[in-house]
């Protein structure tokens, strides 16, 4: 029987598209904090660029890396890979 995680879940965030007291969740400081728009609102404005979104074709090579980079580097074959924005 196998002793590594016979699944990963991997995610991560483009810049800005994410923030603290978004209705969607996120974690600060080892809590879930609850939807906030004003925590949001000072997030957005302490950001210093501007706020990223992936294209089409930027989401299918990031999905494209993580199956043929990321997994297997991790000792496992991707199942399903999905990029979204």
């Amino acid at each position: 029987m196998p002793t590594y995680p016979r699944a990963w879940f991997i995610i991560w965030t483009i810049y800005g598209t994410w923030l603290h007291g978004d209705p969607r969740g996120s974690f600060l400081d080892s809590t879930y904090p609850p939807p906030d728009d004003a925590l949001e609102e000072t997030n957005r404005a302490q950001l210093t660029g501007d706020v990223v979104h992936l294209t089409d074709h930027q989401r299918a090579t990031s999905t494209f890396a993580c199956g043929r980079v990321i997994v297997p580097g991790l000792g496992a074959m991707p199942r399903s890979t999905a990029a979204r924005s």
